[in-house]
């Protein structure tokens, strides 16, 4: 029996950290413009907001961007908090709870396809099992053990 491998799980601080502020940025401009507003806007043609109209839709924007500062810091506490690990035994891969899902641990012997997903730039792989499809994304994982972790997973379960 292998020592199983182990892969740290969690997402970049800087770029945590710079979404928060980019967004939060954007949220305190989008409050500006909704307070200071004296005039109605047009989108792509298609929408004509009068005053009022125009107010309420930057202060959907700004809660918006309000909610990707919430999403921002709770990264920064991911990546601050306790470590979260991807680990490959013999017989399982083990995936740590998320933010709307508890951990998973998928025997290799019900593990029934494996395809890489590319998404604006964004790489993963996903992971068909008897249970369902769970996802791993490489940016949380770093490229290097990324493709190793998927390297040992498709020779684990006999994937090409």
């Amino acid at each position: 029996m292998a020592e199983p491998l182990r892969y740290r799980y969690q997402p970049k601080l800087l770029t945590m950290l710079a979404a928060s502020v980019l967004f939060g940025a954007c949220a305190a401009w989008f409050i500006e413009l909704a307070r200071r507003n004296d005039r109605g806007v047009v989108i792509s043609g298609l929408f004509h907001l009068e005053t009022s109209g125009a107010s309420v839709f930057y202060g959907l924007l700004a809660a918006a961007s309000a909610g990707f500062v919430l999403i921002g810091l709770y990264g920064v506490a991911r990546v601050l908090g306790p470590p979260r690990y991807v680990v490959l035994s013999d017989d399982a891969l083990e995936l740590p709870p998320g933010p709307f899902r508890g951990a998973r641990r998928i025997l290799l012997r019900d593990v029934r396809a494996l395809a890489s997903w590319t998404v604006n730039g964004q790489t993963g792989a996903r992971i068909e099992h008897r249970g369902g499809v769970d996802h791993v994304a490489q940016s949380m994982l770093g490229q290097a053990a990324f493709d190793e972790l998927i390297a040992e997973l498709k020779r684990r379960c006999h994937l090409s």
